[in-house]
C-alpha cells in the first residue's frame, strides 16, 4: 500500500499589503473632509462655549465628532500618507 502523503497548505496573510493608487487617492479626499470636521467642529465648540449651561449637549456632540474625525484622520490619513508616498519616493530613488 503506497503512503500517502498529505500536505497541508497554510494560507499567510502578508503582514501589510500597501495601498494601490485608487486607495490612496480615496483615503486622501476623505482625509479632506475628516480635516474640515475637524476645523468645522472647533468652530461649533468655539460658538458652544460661550452659551455653555444652555448647549451643553450640542458642545459635546461637536466635540465627539471632532474626535472621531481627528481619529479617522490619524487612523486612515497620516497611515496612507507615509506608506504610499515613502513607496513612491524610495522606488524613485533607485532609478
Amino acid at each position: 500500500m503506497d503512503a500517502m502523503n498529505i500536505s497541508v497548505e497554510v494560507e499567510e496573510c502578508g503582514f501589510f499589503e500597501g495601498y494601490t493608487l485608487q486607495r490612496f487617492v480615496i483615503i486622501t479626499a476623505f482625509s479632506v473632509i475628516s480635516l474640515f470636521g475637524v476645523l468645522a467642529n472647533m468652530l461649533l465648540m468655539a460658538v458652544f462655549w460661550r452659551t455653555l449651561p444652555s448647549s451643553v449637549y450640542l458642545a459635546c456632540l461637536a466635540s465627539m465628532d471632532m474626535l472621531i474625525c481627528l481619529t479617522y484622520l490619524l487612523l486612515f490619513g497620516v497611515d496612507a500618507g507615509f506608506v504610499y508616498l515613502r513607496d513612491k519616493v524610495r522606488f524613485l530613488k533607485n532609478e
